[in-house]
């Protein structure tokens, strides 16, 4: 069974695993805050399954993650006085999928930097095809790796 939780964002269920797609690969997979609500929804939907065992996240294209769409992050950080900015959104989504009591596992098939890596270290189990390229590149762009990363290395 397939259905779409945004036009970004891919689920599947087959058996007893969901299998959730990052699905902009014109931008290799990077994160906005609509991606980030539509993995909230499904970890959301995986936690109110009891048939669901198991999540894996992968990305379409040759990216798992490029990190944050910096196009789109300065407007993402425009928002209504005690509403989560991209940030707060990202890093309570990361911190959500590691607190996940089902194993998580994140299939890295190719690029996967900053907002990317942060993701794939909230999984359990990394499976990293041999075309994957992993790397934190916060630092080339001035900001500072907001969803945990820095913790968590």
């Amino acid at each position: 069974m397939q259905f779409p939780v945004t036009p970004e964002i891919g689920v599947e269920i087959i058996d007893d695993i969901m299998r959730v797609t990052l699905h902009r690969p014109e931008a290799m997979n990077a994160l906005t805050s609509s991606m980030l609500h539509g993995l909230d929804n499904a970890v959301a939907n995986l936690e109110s399954r009891d048939d669901l065992r198991v999540l894996i996240i992968t990305g379409a294209g040759r990216a798992f993650c490029a990190g944050a769409d910096l196009k789109a992050f300065d407007e993402a950080q425009v928002v209504a006085p005690g509403e989560p900015d991209f940030l707060d959104l990202a890093s309570s989504q990361f911190a959500r999928i590691a607190a996940l009591p089902k194993p998580v596992i994140a299939c890295l098939n190719g690029i996967t930097m900053a907002g990317g890596l942060e993701l794939a270290l909230s999984a359990d189990l990394l499976v990293a095809a041999d075309t994957a390229r992993i790397g934190d590149a916060h630092a080339n762009f001035g900001v500072y790796p907001g969803g945990g990363g820095a913790a968590v290395l």
